[in-house]
């Protein structure tokens, strides 16, 4: 997952993690893609990390690009309550779940802003989904260990929370991990792997992604 495109003149802050309110604002507020934006946005929502299928937050998210854009104060009240009620729900959950499901609230509490001790709370509770154990995985393991889509959507994951939090150094490891995915040389060596017949016999084989010309024996 990459930084935001911005203009070269636009402030570190407008970045956000995925995209900036900045680009937001000048994309169209009608037309098919917004009216399908809308009809998600407006879909019922009962945020669960434990349910890997759990299509909450991806329609929290669609609240959240509709307040921005309108400048809705109830569907901003809409983002912080769900915020509030996903704190929790990871209990009992897969590492493999809360990877795919947590970016999205993430990227939402970005978008609409949170202040005060709301603010507070949720980013406590962040730092404490980074570290716990999910039935054996942390987030973090689970990007450094497995380099299939569990791996894959624990790093998105765990790079958004690094944004949000400002947390430079989590940033530049998660990075790391990404660029020993990509096969650099210089990237994250210890993944561990299941099947290897996909990997070409020659050169390195600890990665996620064969090179160009790559040739399985």
């Amino acid at each position: 997952m990459a930084l935001a495109a911005v203009p070269s003149d636009a402030s570190e802050a407008d970045q956000g993690i995925w995209i900036s309110r900045t680009e937001i604002m000048a994309l169209p507020d009608h037309g098919p893609a917004w009216d399908a934006l809308v009809a998600e946005a407006a879909k019922p929502i009962d945020p669960d990390l434990s349910d890997q299928t759990d299509p909450s937050n991806v329609r929290v998210l669609a609240r959240a690009l509709v307040a921005t854009r309108t400048g809705s104060a109830q569907m901003r009240k809409e983002v912080l309550r769900a915020l509030e009620e996903v704190q929790g729900t990871e209990a009992g959950a897969r590492s493999l779940s809360v990877s795919r499901e947590l970016m999205a609230y993430v990227i939402a509490a970005e978008l609409v802003g949170m202040d005060g001790a709301q603010k507070d709370k949720f980013e406590i509770w962040l730092r404490a989904v980074y570290a716990r154990n999910f039935q054996g995985r942390t987030l973090r393991s689970t990007h450094e260990e497995r380099p299939n889509n569990w791996g894959t959507h624990a790093g998105a994951s765990r790079l958004a929370v690094a944004i949000y939090l400002d947390d430079r150094a989590e940033i530049e490891k998660a990075a790391w991990v990404f660029r020993g995915w990509t096969g650099d040389p210089a990237g994250w060596r210890d993944f561990k792997f299941g099947e290897r017949w996909w990997q070409p016999e020659n050169g390195s084989r600890n990665y996620g992604i064969n090179p160009a010309g790559a040739r399985i024996s």
